[in-house]
């Protein structure tokens, strides 16, 4: 599917951003117009990073990329409907990994249509080698202090071991 006549969304939580991540916003790229990056907060998941760190580093990725826009759902919560509606966001893309992902999805569409009716929700599948990639998995090996470079952008990997370093974790 390419429309690139449409705006879509894609939000997570990105503690920390990994290639998976990356792979589901490049896709959103060759198929939409702009991609709109909302970073938020999940009160299920301790995070490693703050939210401004993670934003800083979507942002070092994306740099100089006109099309995507980084925000923290936080600063337009209030007015979040609104603010999709006024910018033209008619596309919800969910990264889809594997089926408990798949099922997790399903759970929001009714409820997504209800708050955002002008908004369709599309499953983008992850690829064969980003299906076992999570931020949860990346999470882990740095705290195990074991290997994660492979798993996260070469863009932010020097951030990461600078805070690691600095965090002293």
């Amino acid at each position: 599917m390419k429309d690139k006549n449409l705006n879509c969304v894609f939000a997570g939580s990105f503690d920390p951003v990994t290639i998976g991540h990356i792979d589901i916003i490049d896709k959103c790229l060759d198929r939409y117009n702009n991609v709109l990056v909302v970073i938020g907060e999940n009160a299920k998941k301790a995070c490693l990073f703050n939210i401004i760190e993670r934003k800083a580093m979507l942002e070092k990725i994306y740099k100089g990329e006109k099309r995507v826009k980084i925000i923290v759902y936080q600063d337009i919560a209030s007015d979040y409907a609104n603010y999709l509606k006024e910018n033209n966001y008619s596309v919800y893309a969910r990264g889809i990994r594997n089926d408990s992902d798949l099922e997790y999805e399903k759970g929001f569409i009714e409820q997504n249509k209800k708050i955002y009716p002008f908004i369709q929700t599309v499953f983008i599948s992850a690829e064969e080698k980003y299906k076992e990639i999570s931020s949860n998995l990346v999470k882990s090996l740095i705290l195990e202090k074991k290997d994660y470079s492979g798993l996260v952008p070469k863009e932010i990997l020097k951030y990461i071991k600078e805070y690691i370093l600095q965090k002293n974790l």
